[in-house]
């Protein structure tokens, strides 16, 4: 198991990275590149992902805690089957974003751009 502590990734070029499997905790992704990043599988725990651009970023099959994305550009985004608990969506943009079979508890999407996004069970 990867594991990422206390990093600060603010304003870096991750796109198309491929970040699966690991676990991150305490992390900084403010204002990030993540355009089609993948991170699928991932554990994240009190992370900020503030005004990140995010364009088809994936994480599929990951578990969200305590993880802010205010602010950022997710258009397309896959959360198919993710856990998030007490994550923050206020004011981004989100459209198109897939939330198939996700567990979703605390999660504020305070006016956040969820058009035509996908909540099925």
């Amino acid at each position: 198991m990867k594991l990422v502590e206390n990093m600060d990734f603010t304003s870096m070029e991750l796109r198309f990275a491929d970040l699966d499997g690991v676990t991150f905790i305490r992390c900084t992704f403010r204002d990030v590149d993540l355009r089609h990043a993948d991170l699928n599988s991932c554990t994240l725990t009190d992370c900020c992902f503030s005004g990140i651009k995010g364009d088809c970023i994936s994480f599929k099959r990951s578990i969200l805690t305590h993880c802010d994305f205010s602010h950022s550009l997710m258009p397309f985004a896959n959360f198919t089957e993710a856990e998030m608990r007490k994550v923050r969506f206020d004011q981004t943009m989100l459209y198109q974003a897939d939330f198939t079979g996700s567990k979703l508890k605390n999660v504020n999407f305070h006016d956040a751009d969820i058009k035509c996004c996908v909540f099925t069970v």
